[in-house]
């Protein structure tokens, strides 16, 4: 897990710096437009609205919830979830939006304050084997709300006249929301994409986060590690 880990946070930064070396060197021969280059060499406050597609990690998804939700209590052997087989057929896909507001710091590094909120259904039919002999199929249909409120470092860097990569990441706290229950963990993300002008004061948002959770309660059981999704995304960011 910490090998996989250490490895999506590797290519990820690698993604933004190399975004940020392709354009400084694109930049060179690009038209500049006093009015846009006003508004990146003093950078102003702004807001920011996205959402997109939410693909959560297989197997963090079949751990925390399909063998517990669906199946009932757990059968543990020394506080752990013992000879459960629960997997679904796909990666559960779901949507996440939401909104920040930046300000600068310094030219290239904006701090921000976002709201966020995601939702994934479950909708499927898995094999649940507590012990030799025992296996059953059940039906898991369940929602899962993730609302989370996080903390932003972003590296943005303006290159020519309409061209804005960046890379950043953040924390805060997320409310896991099943049917009846509600737990708290600590939500983190890293994220790589692009600000493509349209205006003086308005530029479209492309990009890509790696978003995760720490570790939570489970019908009061806890669990070793957390959620793991990849959020394809596109918004408006709107200075002033």
């Amino acid at each position: 897990m910490k090998t996989t880990f250490r490895f999506k946070m590797a290519a990820i930064i690698g993604l933004g710096v190399a975004m940020m070396a392709a354009a400084a060197f694109g930049s060179k021969a690009a038209d500049r437009d006093p009015a846009w280059e006003a508004v990146t060499a003093d950078p102003s406050h702004y807001v920011s609205i996205w959402g997109g597609a939410q693909i959560f990690d297989q197997a963090s998804i079949d751990q925390n919830f399909i063998a517990r939700n669906g199946a009932g209590a757990p059968v543990l052997a020394g506080g752990q979830v013992q000879n459960f087989i629960a997997t679904l057929k796909d990666a559960p896909l779901g949507f996440r939006i939401g909104a920040a507001y930046g300000i600068p710091l310094g030219k290239i590094i904006r701090l921000e304050a976002e709201a966020s909120v995601g939702r994934v259904q479950l909708d499927d039919s898995v094999t649940i084997d507590p012990g030799p002999g025992v296996a059953q199929l059940i039906d898991i249909d369940q929602g899962i709300w993730t609302p989370a409120i996080m903390g932003n470092v972003i590296v943005a860097v303006p290159m020519g006249s309409w061209f804005e990569p960046y890379i950043g990441g953040g924390a805060g706290p997320v409310w896991i929301r099943t049917d009846g229950e509600t737990e708290t963990a600590l939500a983190y993300q890293i994220m790589a994409g692009s600000h493509f002008r349209l205006t003086d004061h308005t530029s479209l948002k492309v990009g890509y986060r790696y978003w995760a959770t720490g570790s939570f309660d489970v019908d009061g059981v806890d669990v070793d590690s957390g959620l793991e999704s990849h959020v394809i995304e596109a918004g408006l960011r709107f200075n002033f």
